[in-house]
């Protein structure tokens, strides 16, 4: 009998959105929070569209609950001390932070081509 390998389950990524830097520290605050009371991350699932339209917006990329939870504490540290170099230094354990207004694409299209400007 073949044994089938199985597939890591897919990691989580949480993208929140607000209007200030202060109302982004409060969302995570409130959102995590209630992570915080269970023994689980919540499921995996795409970002809402109006989050990452947001002025303020944080991409938490976990593994687990645990994960979750610790990427918190550092995000929350990180709004709060407003050092560009501490959110260079999270980038490498998946927490990333955008700002200002969302890039919008257009695309152009070229015989043969698509193009995203």
């Amino acid at each position: 009998m073949e044994q089938t390998s199985r597939k890591a389950p897919l990691r989580g990524a949480l993208v929140l959105g607000a209007g200030s830097p202060a109302a982004l520290t409060q969302r995570l605050e409130e959102v995590l929070g209630r992570c915080g009371a269970f023994e689980r991350a919540p499921l995996p699932a795409a970002p809402a569209t109006a989050e990452l339209r947001q002025p303020e917006r944080v991409a938490i990329d976990y593994a687990d609950h645990d994960d979750l939870i610790e990427k918190r504490r550092k995000t929350l540290r990180a709004l709060k001390a407003e050092s560009p170099a501490i959110w260079k230094a999270l980038r490498a354990q998946g927490i990333f932070r955008g700002r200002g207004p969302a890039r919008r694409r257009w695309p152009f299209f070229i015989p043969g081509k698509a193009l995203n400007m």
